[in-house]
């Protein structure tokens, strides 16, 4: 049976929570091309799985999957709330979409 070390859950987490912190800054700054934001959306998941991958040495599994999504959800609500995104349209879109592109590629 395949164990993940508490090493890989801790630096999925701290990568997705830095992912979700750049996330919420970013649909701050978009105002009004959220559109075009959104286009784009559902690469982000992806992207960020696999760079969890990386950090992680290629481990994938719904407990790592797990850990990063509770971590870019920290990092994102967090961030959010600091810099007043929180009631965004476009912050709670593309967090949704990440977490689910998240959970599509590491699980």
């Amino acid at each position: 049976m395949y164990q993940t070390p508490p090493k890989v859950l801790l630096l999925g987490a701290l990568a997705g929570a830095g992912a979700g912190a750049l996330g919420a800054v970013f649909a701050g700054v978009l105002g009004l091309f959220w559109l075009f934001a959104l286009l784009y959306a559902p690469a982000i998941g992806p992207v960020l799985g696999r760079f969890i991958s990386k950090i992680t040495g290629g481990k994938r599994g719904p407990k790592i999957a797990l850990a990063t999504m509770l971590g870019l959800a920290a990092g994102a609500l967090a961030t959010a709330m600091l810099v007043g995104t929180i009631g965004s349209f476009v912050f709670w879109i593309m967090l949704a979409i990440a977490l689910a592109g998240v959970w599509g590629f590491l699980k």
